[in-house]
């Protein structure tokens, strides 16, 4: 005999958004969204940063590209540590780094500091893979809409 879990068999904590599970989502979603302004602000600032130390084409350029390219390249190992040692605790690291960055690249006078700010700058960018791993580790699937990359292929039996 084949048992089939319905949605009324699941535990109700699973369904009920609210508690911790409510909790970690307004929090996250705090989260995300003061991190990607960060990580925004530096293109929105560059015009005026450019104008103020008197920066060339080529130097802004840069500048972007170390924040872009530091936030890429690190992206795969802040997941890795939020996977390891949880999404909380990488992204409150990630939240107060990103925090020291932001004001240390405020008070940046010379290109080079501009260019090593620009770098720790961009890591407010693997905002993103902390965040899933502290959501996934909350927030269940179960009886709602799944990402796409959860479902089973077509023509995948299920045993």
């Amino acid at each position: 005999m084949i048992l089939h879990e319905t949605p009324s068999d699941s535990a109700p904590a699973d369904t009920d958004p609210s508690g911790p599970r409510q909790r970690v989502l307004w929090l996250s979603t705090a989260a995300f969204t003061l991190l990607f302004n960060v990580w925004m602000m530096l293109g929105v600032l560059s015009v005026p940063i450019r104008r103020e130390l008197g920066l060339s084409d080529t130097q802004l350029e840069w500048m972007i590209a170390a924040a872009i390219l530091s936030g890429a390249l690190f992206r795969l190992n802040v997941g890795m540590l939020a996977d390891t040692y949880g999404g909380r605790l990488v992204m409150s690291i990630t939240l107060a780094g990103s925090a020291v960055a932001a004001y240390a690249f405020s008070r940046a006078t010379t290109y080079p500091w501009l260019l090593a700010g620009a770098i720790f700058y961009g890591l407010a960018g693997n905002s993103f893979a902390a965040g899933v791993a502290w959501n996934s580790a909350w927030l269940h699937w179960r009886g709602r809409a799944r990402p796409s990359s959860t479902r089973k292929s077509p023509g995948r039996r299920s045993t």
